[in-house]
């Protein structure tokens, strides 16, 4: 029977969501809700307490929010009674030890890569060496992960790859949480022993996984971290940060550390070329794209959105927007952002504008009130991905009662900018 759980983002939307609406984990009126959607024949209203189990058992209710497998059918009832859409939460669920798993729902999806030919040939040359341990890091926005995204969708040396972020900053997700949803992606709970963290190594033992973690780490992952190089694995880890975690990683077998750098010349020109490449425009110097590699080798990124700029407002005439911006515009960020907030939608418009024109920190009961929208998580959550906004959960990983809820806040670069154009004027 088809099975779904919830990841690990998703235990913090439910977790959420339940806050907001006042349940604990076996209140029945999960079951009342429950039952009026999966029973609807039943007047679920005059049904009491005692007997509301008859629509979902409190084991699956606790296994629901515990990102454990349930049948599918349930899982997405139980979504929809807390007003979630079910693939927002859900991840898929492994049937069999033996299948393949491929899970990259959180890998950056990047669609030009170029450059960066030196690290690439690195890293396999590592790999061929059996090297079980890899730290990618780097400042924000050099393009560490699209390296390692890219590397991975050209690797035919793991079948099994997982790539699992951990951002400790906006999330307190413990090791706990994240070992235990990688072992759910390969096996059932009830095949497992107790310990998640030796399952996890006889995993990596006897199978062979490429596993990336993406974020920023707390001390408790940096403990984790030294116990995970002290083994030996026939799968491998890259683990991608800002800090150079050579130290934390030494160990008899030792995994090397990479920084990743600026691009060069060549790349830069590179980027130029694609982006404007439908364009009849006049060919680039080599003083103008020393220029560009000059502001914005150390971010990649960023490089991508100022060409973008420069092909929509200079028709790629990349010497005629020296001359009038210094290729460093205020009207670059104002016409970035533009385009971005007109590309979202009406819900979305609607939240960033609240939170803009709040003093701090908003709760999700702030901003229905300041919107007048009802169901606004799955906007919260798209915003989120999208990086727009941030989100702190408080215990998120725990089965502890609630005392905290839910706080989202908004980039100074978008706050100031969605204030000069709804409330300066004002």
């Amino acid at each position: 029977m088809a099975s779904r759980r919830a990841s690990l983002t998703g235990k913090a939307l439910i977790k959420e969501r339940r806050i907001q609406l006042g349940w604990n984990f076996t209140d029945p009126r999960w079951a009342i809700a429950f039952g009026t959607i999966t029973q609807p024949e039943i007047d679920w209203s005059e049904m009491d307490q005692k007997n509301s189990c008859r629509a979902i058992s409190e084991t699956s209710l606790r296994r629901f929010q515990g990102g454990e497998p349930i049948v599918a059918a349930n899982f997405n009832a139980l979504c929809q009674c807390l007003d979630l859409d079910p693939d927002l939460v859900a991840v898929s669920t492994t049937s069999s030890e033996s299948s393949t798993v491929v899970d990259l729902t959180e890998m950056p999806k990047d669609e030009f890569f170029c450059g960066r030919q030196a690290e690439l040939q690195e890293i396999e040359e590592w790999l061929q060496n059996d090297v079980p341990f890899l730290n990618i890091w780097g400042s924000a926005g050099i393009g560490k992960s699209s390296l390692i995204a890219h590397w991975v969708k050209q690797q035919t040396a793991f079948s099994d790859v997982i790539w699992q972020p951990v951002d400790c900053e906006n999330f307190e997700i413990s090791c706990k949480d994240v070992v235990e949803d990688l072992l759910n992606k390969f096996t059932s709970e009830e095949k497992r022993g107790k310990n998640c963290f030796q399952e996890l190594n006889k995993l990596l033992s006897t199978r062979k996984i490429l596993i990336v973690i993406d974020g920023n780490f707390n001390e408790e992952y940096r403990q984790w971290f030294k116990t995970l190089v002290r083994q030996v694995y026939s799968s491998c880890i890259i683990i991608i940060s800002e800090p150079n975690l050579e130290v934390v990683l030494s160990n008899r077998n030792p995994p090397k550390a990479k920084e990743i750098l600026g691009l060069n010349a060549v790349d830069v020109r590179l980027f130029w070329e694609y982006y404007t490449r439908d364009l009849d425009r006049p060919a680039a110097c080599n003083q103008s794209i020393d220029t560009l590699r000059d502001r914005y080798d150390g971010n990649p990124t960023l490089l991508n959105l100022v060409i973008e700029s420069i092909k929509n407002n200079f028709v790629g005439n990349l010497l005629k927007a020296m001359e009038e911006t210094a290729v460093i515009p205020e009207w670059f960020k104002e016409s970035f952002l533009d385009k971005r907030f007109d590309s979202l939608s009406d819900e979305e418009q609607q939240i960033l504008i609240a939170m803009a024109g709040a003093e701090d920190k908003v709760s999700l009961e702030d901003i229905k009130s300041l919107t007048q929208q009802p169901s606004l998580v799955g906007y919260l959550d798209t915003l989120r991905r999208s990086s727009i906004i941030r989100v702190k959960i408080i215990n998120c990983s725990t089965m502890a009662l609630d005392n905290d809820e839910p706080r989202y806040s908004i980039s100074t670069l978008w706050r100031k900018y969605l204030q000069r154009r709804f409330f300066e004027n004002k």
